[in-house]
């Protein structure tokens, strides 16, 4: 439980996370050339990190494209309702 909490606190801690997860959520799914023009204010290799951050968040589908876990969906939820009103 403590590890989920970790997770969770990772994607709290930083904005650009969160609204990647909201973007992805907002299309239902985004590929990686999509996030790279989405996201041109940084760099591929700082966007590859956050990805890599949001791991168990993020899975592919079989076009290739990103689309949120359970665990992202629920991570959202859960910005919807404690962080962004």
């Amino acid at each position: 439980m403590a590890s989920e909490s970790a997770g969770f606190y990772k994607i709290l801690e930083d904005d650009l996370r969160q609204t990647i997860l909201m973007s992805i959520h907002e299309r239902g799914s985004l590929s990686y050339s999509e996030l790279v023009e989405k996201f041109d204010m940084i760099s591929e290799k700082l966007l590859n990190y956050h990805l890599k951050v949001l791991d168990d968040f993020l899975s592919k589908n079989p076009e290739d494209q990103y689309v949120l876990t359970v665990k992202g969906q629920l991570a959202l939820k859960f910005f919807s309702k404690f962080l962004l009103y």
